[in-house]
């Protein structure tokens, strides 16, 4: 398993429980260790927060972790290769790896050429997707992606900075779905001045895109 990215990792797999479940059945199935490598966005590599990444995967969900550091040079291709001779699955995501040209997300995924059972890119948001990059994706043998409306309220989406509007979510929705990726969203509980119908309603249109 290889996760690009950052975020909370106590948070992540205390509500993420298909990540806990894919790695149980990776420890059955294979009799052994699912192999977790973590590469933090430079923000996220202070010492508590790898070690919360060691901690988290390595300690309580009992993965073989290490952590490959970009700021400190370790962000190439063979380095990983080095240390990574096999691997279970791949995450990309914690920022939005799709704000990538094509090209440029095109030669990250040719390095990472392992015959994996899920490969997931979080192509985040709907205003960075394009056909271009959807075949890169597609390419690369990626299964799972996702697309993060965060809100379907417009007034929500202007006031929060977002670039996309809700008929947006939709028509990046619809150019993916030809491409058989399992695609999950996300939705933000909370945002400012946004009513909880207005969240309810959002989570209505998600079921229904």
């Amino acid at each position: 398993f290889i996760a690009i990215g950052g975020g909370s990792m106590k948070e992540m797999t205390a509500v993420n429980d298909y990540i806990v479940s894919k790695l149980e059945h990776i420890r059955q199935e294979m009799e052994r260790k699912p192999k977790i490598m973590f590469l933090p966005q430079a923000s996220f590599e202070s010492k508590p927060y790898v070690n919360s990444f060691t901690r988290e995967f390595g300690t309580r969900l009992k993965c073989k972790t290490t952590c490959a550091l970009w700021a400190k040079g370790e962000m190439d291709f063979e380095h990983i290769k080095q240390k990574f001779d096999m691997v279970d699955c791949i995450y990309i995501g914690g920022g939005t790896p799709t704000s990538l040209s094509a090209e440029n997300l095109d030669k990250i995924l040719s390095e990472l050429n392992y015959p994996v059972k899920e490969f997931t890119v979080e192509a985040g948001r709907p205003d960075t997707i394009t056909k271009e990059k959807l075949d890169v994706l597609k390419k690369h043998n990626v299964t799972r992606i996702s697309i993060n409306p965060q809100t379907f309220s417009n007034k929500t989406l202007k006031l929060i900075g977002r670039e996309h509007t809700s008929e947006d979510i939709i028509k990046t929705y619809n150019l993916a779905k030809p491409y058989n990726f399992e695609i999950n969203m996300d939705l933000i509980a909370g945002l400012k001045n946004e009513s909880f119908l207005t969240f309810k309603n959002g989570k209505l249109d998600v079921t229904q895109a």
